[in-house]
């Protein structure tokens, strides 16, 4: 377990470096956090079926790529490969955001990702430890298992949805007082 919150730590710093090597040009004219994008999203009109669509679509093929790499790989590893990703990718948005914007950066960077991914990291850790128990007790049925299995589904949902509905609200509430 120790060595998880290095290989974390190590690829977050990875990620840092990754994005200076960019260099700050390529950081600052490309991508979401660029300060025109970010004035046409605060003032834009959503239509939200389409992202709910749009999103069960992209979401659904990450979810189907944990599940297929869950069963090809040991749960621990793909897991581990997981959190090392989302630390790299964590670090480098991190990186734009303050190029891009400042100090302020992190603030609508933190905005960009709130609340779904506290329904996403929850679903995550849900499925991966009852994916664990599991393969802990050899695939014996264990009660809670499926359980868990449907209530990180829940909250993957849930996540979407307030990907869908509450997070671009909030995000262009966070973008017009900034």
């Amino acid at each position: 377990m120790k060595w998880n919150g290095y290989l974390m730590a190590a690829a977050f710093f990875l990620g840092i470096v990754i994005a200076n090597v960019w260099g700050k040009e390529l950081l600052t004219t490309y991508g979401i956090l660029n300060t025109y994008f970010l004035k046409q999203y605060a003032y834009a009109n959503i239509n939200y079926d389409r992202l709910l669509y749009r999103l069960l679509w992209v979401r659904g093929k990450e979810a189907a790529a944990v599940l297929i790499l869950g069963k090809i790989f040991r749960t621990k590893v793909v897991l581990l490969f997981f959190e090392c990703l989302l630390a790299a990718t964590f670090g480098i948005l991190l990186v734009v955001a303050v190029a891009n914007l400042g100090a302020r950066g992190i603030f609508i960077m933190l905005g960009g990702v709130f609340p779904q991914w506290l329904f996403y990291a929850a679903s995550m850790l849900l499925f991966f430890s009852a994916r664990i128990k599991k393969d802990t007790y050899s695939g014996k049925n264990i009660p809670g298992v499926a359980a868990g299995g449907t209530f990180a589904l829940l909250l993957f949902l849930m996540g979407i949805l307030s990907e869908t509905y509450v997070n671009p609200v909030l995000w262009q509430k966070i973008l017009k007082n900034f």
